[in-house]
């Protein structure tokens, strides 16, 4: 890039909004530090709320949390073997990319099998209370 780069476009880069994940960061830190509610970020629930709750409130089951955590590894392991010879680090880095594109392809594959067969498929859909609560939210100012 360097001499062919215009300006303003190299400094954007240097700088790193060029890619869009660092822009997103960083609009969305600036939307939490001066433009959103404090109130909406509060976590202090009263007791009255909180009392019909059970003692323990069931969460992911083992295969959701074994799924979510082997699609992260398999994540993490694409973008460092893809980054990092990028940058100068040698290493035999396509044959750990393979196998973690594979990873993550049999994960996502089990993932939409599970989600369709043995879990509520339909109750990933927004239904009309979902969206009335979403209009309810937005409304706020």
């Amino acid at each position: 890039m360097g001499a062919e780069c215009p300006h303003s476009y190299c400094v954007v880069l240097d700088l790193g909004v060029g890619d869009p994940g660092t822009a997103l960061l960083i609009v969305h830190a600036i939307y939490v530090r001066y433009f959103a509610k404090a109130e909406e970020f509060a976590g202090s629930v009263s007791r009255d709320a909180a009392a019909p709750l059970p003692e323990r409130i069931p969460r992911h089951s083992l295969a959701a949390r074994m799924f979510h955590w082997i699609m992260a590894a398999a994540m993490f392991t694409l973008l460092f073997t893809a980054f990092l010879p990028k940058i100068g680090v040698q290493f035999d880095w396509v044959t750990y990319h393979w196998i973690a594109g594979a990873v993550l392809t049999v994960s996502i594959v089990f993932h939409i099998i599970h989600a369709s067969f043995w879990l509520d498929f339909w109750s990933i859909w927004p239904d009309k209370a979902d969206l009335e609560d979403a209009a309810r939210g937005s409304g706020d100012s």
